[in-house]
């Protein structure tokens, strides 16, 4: 149909808008989502009170990363469709992706209640309390979502596995993976959650099985490739480490992952310079990355560079005023500066934005503990308690 369409030429189509929305149509069904993209806003443009267009628009703007004008595009469909339970889901996911997570929750409460249930909105539902906060009520959902709905496996385990290896829970993960493989053994993505859980579990004989199975499947399988890396340097087997991260910078000359590894490598090899050198190149691929920005404080702060590691601390606080990992990495360069009153201020910054996360209230108070502020920390877990 795209390539029929397509040869009639673009003012033939014009002619005619049901073959405009026709051609947009085709396009979306076979993943062309620009050229979806341009022919759906035509007719959305001609037909704006069509909520059926404006919902497919409002997706492929979605999927081209396009938040903002999803939202503008599918917020006037309401009018004609307020209990359309599919946009308002399409809405909830646009704004998870805004990082506007309260609005965005709220609508797929409704269309939760809307669908009766349906699994695809209640994962997302999920998802966006996990954005918000609400990391554990989350957890929860997306775990019942797998064990009780199996349909829903797919749409929900990587999410779920990748969750539980953030916050530590590596058996939780390893099973996750486990029962994703059993289901599909070839399922890279999840080879290599299993193998992080394994890793994290000490377990480094099975950890290193699960990685070189996904090579062998894939050479080019960056993940793999550097938590391969990643275990020789447990194993202090440097030189093997180093070759797994060369060779993934090879392949993928802008993979962030891969030189900070390298950085982090050269760092404990004594190299510090070296280290300096792949942060600064990663910095120039991503200037906005935090992951490479704490990299380059942690660094700094190793080399004896207080001030430094200060500065840049400081810089990305300005433009991520309310992430932990960044405002914890400032607090560390004071007090290596030796300003623990600053850091205390810090921490008592951590538990104001931290909602009703517990975990991250456990982490402050932890901190707090370790600076000798009792009186702080027991607030901190006061509240996690309540």
């Amino acid at each position: 149909a795209a390539a029929l369409l397509a040869e009639m030429g673009e003012s033939a189509l014009q002619r005619s808008m049901q073959l405009v929305l026709l051609a947009g149509l085709a396009n979306f069904e076979l993943g062309e989502l620009e050229q979806a993209q341009g022919h759906l806003a035509r007719y959305v443009e001609r037909y704006p009170q069509q909520p059926g267009p404006r919902k497919l628009l409002g997706t492929v703007l979605s999927r081209n990363g396009r938040a903002t004008e999803a939202i503008n595009t599918m917020e006037p469909a309401l009018a004609k469709a307020p209990n359309d339970y599919k946009l308002l889901t399409l809405l909830g996911t646009a704004y998870m992706q805004s990082d506007r997570h309260d609005i965005a929750t709220g609508y797929l409460e409704k269309a939760l209640k809307l669908s009766g249930g349906a699994p695809g909105v209640r994962a997302q539902l999920a998802l966006s309390r996990v954005g918000a906060g609400f990391e554990d009520q989350g957890l929860t959902e997306l775990s019942a979502l797998f064990d009780q709905q199996p349909a829903s496996r797919k749409r929900v385990g990587l999410t779920l596995a990748a969750l539980e290896l953030k916050r530590g829970g590596f058996a939780r993960a390893a099973e996750i993976a486990s029962t994703m493989l059993e289901a599909d053994k070839d399922d890279l993505s999840m080879r290599n959650i299993l193998g992080a859980a394994q890793m994290g579990m000490k377990d480094f004989t099975a950890a290193r099985a699960s990685f070189e199975f996904a090579l062998a499947k894939d050479k080019t399988f960056l993940p793999a490739r550097v938590n391969l890396g990643k275990l020789e340097v447990a194993a202090g087997d440097l030189k093997a480490a180093r070759a797994h991260f060369s060779s993934a910078v090879e392949m993928r000359p802008d993979s962030i992952s891969s030189m900070v590894a390298l950085a982090k490598l050269e760092q404990l090899d004594g190299r510090a310079g070296d280290g300096l050198r792949w942060l600064q190149k990663a910095q120039g691929t991503a200037p906005n990355s935090v992951k490479v920005t704490l990299a380059l404080v942690e660094l700094h702060l190793a080399s004896g560079d207080v001030a430094e590691a200060t500065r840049i601390a400081r810089e990305v606080e300005t433009r991520e005023p309310e992430n932990i990992d960044v405002l914890a990495a400032l607090a560390r360069t004071h007090q290596v500066a030796g300003r623990n009153d600053l850091a205390l201020q810090v921490f008592k910054q951590m538990g104001r934005i931290s909602g009703f996360d517990t975990d991250v209230l456990y982490r402050v108070a932890r901190l707090q503990m370790a600076a000798k502020a009792p009186g702080d920390a027991m607030y901190s877990l006061d509240k996690a308690l309540k």
